[in-house]
């Protein structure tokens, strides 16, 4: 058999068993605007759809307002699950661009980049992730606006939930932020002391007669 064409054939094959296994390290890129997971049927490599059933997964946070350089604390509660990606959002629907970064400290979840560095927060691997997983997010050093995260929960690979959306957290411009204000520094005249100006003069007297 053609060398290029075993080539080409094992490609396919791993790509369709990527797909079709799913994306055991993490969420695809395509995930980032779409949130959804691009999981296929291992019988027939049909799209498997969302399910339609409500889902158990609710995203509980601890503040519901946050200024510039805040943090959330970021709750998944309703049963363990396999995978999932995690963003914060504009929460007027302008954008589908990720805001603020997040920290995750959670066994088998990371960070992930899909427009900045750790804006996005997904699965490690297909390890069962517990109830009650917390991750944390950050707010942006500049002013954002309003915000809700939004999630794609997977049961397993074939059972997902797209696009779940916390309750809104209000943007505080009024927050104080953990930079420091800018100083400056201002020219302070020192009046001479009596006894200065006395020798001052005498020095002059000195010099003229």
């Amino acid at each position: 058999m053609d060398s290029r064409l075993v080539l080409a054939v094992t490609v396919f094959v791993v790509c369709c068993t990527s797909l079709v296994e799913g994306y055991g390290s993490g969420a695809p890129p395509s995930a980032c605007v779409t949130m959804v997971p691009g999981h296929l049927n291992a019988s027939t490599f049909d799209p498997i759809n969302p399910s339609n059933d409500p889902s158990p997964y609710s995203l509980d946070v601890d503040k519901m307002m946050v200024g510039r350089g805040g943090t959330v604390q970021v709750t998944i509660n309703g049963g363990t699950f396999q995978g999932f990606i995690l963003q914060a959002r504009l929460a007027d629907g302008s954008s589908t661009v990720p805001v603020g970064t997040f920290s995750t400290t959670v066994e088998n979840t990371k960070t992930t980049t899909c427009t900045a560095t750790d804006d996005s927060v997904t699965h490690a691997n297909k390890e069962i992730k517990p109830d009650g997983t917390t991750v944390t997010w950050m707010a942006p050093s500049v002013e954002f606006g309003d915000i809700k995260f939004m999630v794609t929960m997977a049961e397993n690979h074939d059972v997902f939930w797209v696009g779940q959306e916390s309750s809104t957290v209000s943007y505080d411009s009024t927050a104080p932020t953990d930079e420091p204000e800018p100083t400056t520094q201002s020219a302070t005249w020192i009046a001479p002391s009596l006894s200065a100006m006395m020798s001052l003069l005498v020095a002059v007297f000195a010099l003229y007669f």
